[in-house]
């Protein structure tokens, strides 16, 4: 069977949420891009570039039920939240945390993420396999 006449609506669907994700990173590197350049002003706040992964662990969480690969999906958005989520706890100073204090935070989350891992069914690890 050909590529074309295989593919279902739900690989449409997730093909297609790829490809909107792609072009709105795409956009904001040449907005910043042209910022450096003194072409456009961008007025972005420095303090919320964690809503960046934030978005976008929450979009790979909303696309995982249609992915087959599902146990890796979800534990990937998990990540990308995590990282958005410790951003704003620096940026904000959340219980006085900072860059300099909050970083084995970082390492308490990869940790984390590793025992997930070997936690999850050997059904989930085998199809990612693939």
């Amino acid at each position: 069977m050909n590529d074309i006449t295989s593919r279902t609506d739900s690989q449409d669907a997730t093909r297609g949420a790829q490809v909107v994700i792609g072009l709105a990173i795409m956009l904001l590197g040449a907005s910043f891009l042209f910022e450096r350049m003194d072409v456009w002003h961008v007025h972005l706040s420095r303090r919320f570039w964690p809503f960046f992964p934030l978005l976008l662990g929450l979009g790979r969480l909303l696309d995982a039920p249609r992915k087959t690969r599902r146990g890796r999906a979800v534990r990937g958005g998990m990540w990308m939240i995590y990282i958005g989520v410790w951003g704003f706890i620096n940026e904000f100073h959340v219980f006085g945390l900072d860059y300099d204090s909050s970083w084995p935070l970082l390492i308490i989350g990869a940790g984390l993420n590793m025992v997930w891992r070997s936690l999850e069914g050997p059904g989930i690890r085998r199809i990612e396999g693939n």
